[in-house]
């Protein structure tokens, strides 16, 4: 095609609701002023007809081709070309947003895109092709806009999503509690958190009998949509007993192949390997995505045709081989939209994923306590945003933010991937802790079972001159820190171990020979009625 066709081809793809006329040059064989008649004419509105008739439109039509797997090899293709290979290829109409552009400073026909990836979604394609020059997508009256992330983030659509199963729940005392307001703070903190009115942006929700309204960018929605289902998927899987961390994302499948990669062992003997060399030959042995963030490349002055690797690995996941390898030359690996990108550790740092944990076993107490689940939960995030990556939460100034979504005991974190995946570590190991803590304390022999039982004791105590119950508290306060054994479970399986304080008794629950170190304590305190022989009340288990 010659290059007078290719310009008149790049015309015909002129913005129908932004563009009013563009000009354009004739083929070869028309005359000059047959040409400028033209240029002055030819515009998005009286595009020819066969083509507009192939071209699909409509959120619906869209939708679907955005969902398309393609092949794409584009070398230096100008944005313009890309946006017409688009309707080639996947049959939408494409159009760009040319004022917007224009006003970034950005001229479509000097963008060039150069991309090689196979079997990724156009959406994802577009993700990769437009974010190096910070531009994105958007429907705009049944047409696939290109223009900038400012122009799409202040076109808000309205998206309900049914939630009566989260805003609506049953406590423990079988009675249904409202609790949309934990929902709402947990979708705004979670999705793009800064985008909110509540904060200065201009994004909405609200509810509406079990609905969630959210008007939001269209880069937003999918967010909120992610969202919602892993809060579900992970109410689920905590009353099946999985605790697994479950990350918030679109593309599960996709991403499930990304972390399948990752995670099998690989055998590299890296001596000055060039690190397209290294990305060529992953891609190959793995069959996923792979590719280099030129744009954060050059925005840090590294050249990556320079980068030489040098590491051994006799066997490793490739997560590991890829951290091991990168952090040499202060790079590092993301999964984003279907592929693996290598780019800088600044860049990496900034790019927040979303996980969701179930903390329910963690905060649960092993006997009746005065401090509650929320309580405990603060406890524990103190506990990790101090001990893991302490500078990057928000509560210092950092980007990371965590949550404790309260009706269904989740810690939902924003934070970069090296941070999540510590952070699961440090989950884990807690868990491994109390675990081995409770077999310590809940397992004793079975001769010493049968020889010390367990069994409930009533102890008559002098009631307070008011009839309130401070002097039993104190009494029990005192009682506990003498007697250690009492913050520990009398095990075996017998049900728990308790001290209840009431006006003027103290019922216990522990073995027996816990009870007679209580009932020994109470005489030496001179507490009225501390013999068992003077009030004290023994039960059976």
């Amino acid at each position: 095609m010659s290059w007078q066709h290719r310009l008149l081809s790049a015309a015909l793809c002129a913005s129908l609701v932004l563009v009013k006329s563009q000009t354009v040059m004739a083929a070869q064989d028309e005359s000059p002023s047959a040409a400028a008649a033209n240029s002055n004419n030819e515009t998005a509105e009286n595009r020819p007809a066969k083509k507009r008739r192939e071209l699909a439109t409509g959120q619906k039509a869209i939708e679907v081709a955005l969902d398309k797997k393609v092949d794409a090899q584009l070398i230096q293709l100008p944005l313009r070309q890309f946006a017409e290979w688009i309707e080639e290829e996947c049959g939408i109409q494409v159009e760009i947003d040319n004022r917007c552009v224009g006003d970034a400073g950005l001229d479509p026909n000097a963008m060039e895109i150069s991309l090689d990836m196979r079997g990724i979604t156009l959406r994802s394609l577009l993700h990769h092709a437009l974010r190096p020059f910070d531009l994105t997508y958007v429907i705009s009256h049944g047409v696939l806009l290109i223009t900038t992330r400012d122009a799409a983030a202040a076109q808000l659509v309205v998206e309900i999503y049914p939630a009566a199963d989260l805003i609506r729940f049953r406590d423990s005392s079988g009675a249904i509690s409202e609790n949309a307001e934990h929902v709402i703070e947990l979708v705004t903190t979670a999705c793009s958190a800064t985008s909110w009115d509540a904060v200065g942006g201009s994004g909405t929700i609200s509810q509406f009998d079990g609905l969630l309204v959210v008007g939001q960018s269209q880069d937003v929605q999918p967010q909120v949509a992610a969202l919602l289902d892993a809060v579900r998927a992970s109410i689920a899987a905590e009353a099946n007993g999985d605790t697994s961390p479950r990350k918030v994302q679109r593309a599960a499948s996709a991403d499930a192949e990304m972390a399948k990669a990752l995670e099998s062992s690989r055998e590299y003997s890296l001596i000055e390997t060039p690190l397209l060399q290294l990305a060529e030959m992953i891609e190959r042995q793995t069959q996923v995505q792979l590719m280099i963030d030129n744009r954060a490349f050059e925005d840090a002055g590294i050249d990556a045709t320079g980068v030489e690797l040098t590491a051994e690995f006799a066997s490793a996941p490739l997560a590991s081989i890829l951290d091991h390898a990168l952090s040499q030359h202060g790079l590092a690996y993301i999964v984003d939209h279907e592929a693996i990108v290598i780019t800088t550790g600044d860049r990496a740092a900034s790019m927040m994923e979303t996980y969701i944990y179930s903390v329910a076993d963690l905060i649960a107490r092993d006997q009746p306590a005065t401090t509650n689940a929320d309580s405990r939960a603060s406890d524990l995030k103190e506990l990790l945003a101090g001990n893991v990556d302490a500078a990057v939460w928000d509560s210092v100034g950092g980007p990371a933010q965590m949550q404790f979504a309260a009706p269904w005991k989740l810690l939902v974190v924003s934070a970069p991937r090296s941070t999540q995946r510590k952070l699961a570590d440090t989950l884990e190991k807690l868990r491994d802790a109390k675990r081995r803590q409770a077999e310590a304390n809940l397992a004793p022999s079975e001769a010493q079972a049968s020889d010390d039982p367990i069994e409930l004791r009533v102890f008559a105590i002098a009631a307070a001159t008011d009839g309130s119950a401070e002097t039993a508290k104190r009494t029990a306060d005192v009682v506990r820190d003498l007697v250690p054994e009492l913050g520990k479970q009398a095990g075996n399986g017998e049900g728990p171990s308790y001290l209840r304080a009431l006006p003027d008794r103290l019922v216990v629950r522990h073995r027996r020979s816990v009870l007679a170190k209580v009932e020994k304590l109470l005489e030496q305190l001179e507490t009225p009625g501390g013999g068992a022989a003077t009030g004290a009340a023994t039960f059976g288990r």
